[in-house]
This record gives C-alpha cells, structure tokens and sequence, in this order.
C-alpha cells in the first residue's frame, strides 16, 4: 500500500508544477521510508519466524531436557546415598577397630599377667626345690629301723618303726615350718 500512495503522490507533485516540488521531496522521502519500512518488516517477519522456530525446537528440547534432570537427580540421589553408606561403614569399621584395639589391650594384660605368674611359678619352684635338696640332705640323715616281735626275717613289714636320728640339730633348726 505505501507504494501506491508513493505513485499517487509522484503524480499529484508532477501536476502542482513549481509548488509540487517541494511535494515531490516530501514523496520521495516516504517512499524511501516507505522501502525502509517494508524491508524491516521483511526482516521482523524473519525474526518473527525464527523466534517461533526456536521456540518449537525449545518445545522439543523441554522433555528432553526434564528427562535429563530427573536423570541428574536421581543420580545426585544415588550419590548421596553412597555418601551415606561410606559414612555407616566407617563408622562400622571405627568401632571394630576400636574392638580390636580393647582386645589387643586385654591380650596384653592377660599375657602379662601371664608372664608375672610364669615368673612367680618359676621363682616357687626354684624355692621348692631347693627346700626338697634340702629335706633329701636332711632326710639322708635318718635311719630307719624295724622290728617284728615273731619273725626277726619278716623285716620288710614294719609295723612300730622307730626313728633314730644322727643329728639332733634337725629339730631346733629351720626347716621343722615344712
């Protein structure tokens, strides 16, 4: 249409003659605009189109894009769970080591122990055996003899034995505590 009314006014300067100049400028100046004006229309009408293109492909993409981050979420959740689980088996690991630890702490003790007896024992026996050299020592100083009123030969069933000592030191000394 703004050509038209450029043609219209080309004519109307044409028949003004000197006066029409003037309008004739004015004329060409809207058909210049008019041109100017029709091709940025042109080219809203293309950004208009590539708009709604993009917005249809948006369109297809949102979908595409929900299923992505439902995706992302689930595996931030999967993530967090792992995190979780780590977590309870140190904790779980921390514990049992620290079992052990009361367990190693308690073998030590009984293994101490264990050794301060081992010595005890040792030095006990070391002590029992000496007083047992001692007893043999003092028990070689004895004599034993028999007597039977019947039978002198049935000397090897004793029935009153009597003790006959060799060295009466043995009885104010001692060893008489054992």
């Amino acid at each position: 249409m703004v050509v038209i009314y450029d043609k219209k006014a080309a004519i109307e300067a044409a028949r003004a003659g000197e006066a029409g100049k003037g309008f004739a400028v004015v004329a060409d100046e809207v058909r210049t605009l008019a041109a100017k004006s029709a091709e940025a229309t042109k080219q809203t009408g293309e950004l208009i189109q590539n708009s709604v293109e993009t917005i249809l492909e948006g369109q297809k993409l949102s979908p595409q894009t929900v299923v992505i981050l439902k995706d992302v979420a689930a595996k931030a959740q999967l993530v967090e769970q792992s995190i979780q689980d780590i977590n309870a088996a140190s904790t779980q690991q921390a514990q049992a080591i620290e079992q052990i630890t009361d367990g190693l702490a308690q073998v030590s003790s009984v293994v101490q122990t264990n050794a301060a007896t081992a010595e005890q024992s040792s030095a006990a026996s070391e002590e029992l055996s000496a007083q047992a050299q001692t007893l043999q020592r003092e028990a070689g100083n004895f004599k034993l003899t028999a007597t039977h009123e019947n039978d002198a030969s049935s000397a090897a069933f004793f029935t009153d034995p009597v003790i006959h000592t060799m060295d009466s030191t043995f009885v104010g000394n001692s060893h008489n505590k054992y």
